[in-house]
């Protein structure tokens, strides 16, 4: 059932982000090894936080992605396409777990991506575009409570770190995909 929400969640993604062209993040995940893309898709349906450990792609996959979207392997643009597909990844596993609460629809998701404190939102953005850890840090925690309730979700310990697993791969990946 994750697996089936995950390629919902991806294909709104790709949906809402548009086509997926040569450079974008969506060309970078699908160009990674469909073997390890599952893989990495039964690590996080075992746990959160041993997905967000994993590292099942290795050098050569990962550049391998890059030179088929045409993102050079070296300079500028190496280190914003990697974070891009990183926060992609969290974004859409994350995003799975979300959708698989009873009722949560994408909308919804987005709804609530969109109401989310627009002076947050600049905070994270901020941090990220500076590479603040500790501001960026303080602003994932402080939003995850009002994300959750946009959501109508429960404020426990596992929808906390879905939302901040979610919220950190959003952002980060709207921030770091324009940069390459």
């Amino acid at each position: 059932m994750t697996r089936l929400i995950a390629a919902v969640l991806a294909g709104a993604f790709v949906f809402l982000a548009g086509p997926a062209l040569a450079g974008s993040t969506e060309c970078l995940y699908q160009a990674l090894p469909v073997e390890k893309r599952d893989e990495v898709d039964r690590i996080y349906q075992r746990s959160l936080n041993a997905g967000l450990a994993s590292s099942v792609y290795n050098r050569d996959d990962l550049f391998a992605a890059l030179e088929a979207c045409n993102v050079p392997t070296e300079g500028p643009k190496l280190e914003p396409a990697l974070k891009a597909l990183a926060g992609r990844e969290f974004e859409t596993q994350a995003g799975a777990w979300i959708l698989e609460r009873p009722g949560m629809m994408v909308e919804q998701l987005e709804t609530a991506w969109k109401s989310l404190d627009p002076e947050l939102a600049r905070a994270i953005r901020d941090a990220l575009d500076k590479d603040l850890e500790d501001p960026l840090e303080r602003s994932l925690l402080a939003a995850r409570e009002p994300f959750l309730k946009l959501l109508g979700l429960p404020v426990d310990r596992q929808s906390l770190d879905y939302a901040r697993a979610y919220l950190t791969g959003r952002f980060a990946r709207e921030a770091f995909e324009s940069k390459f």
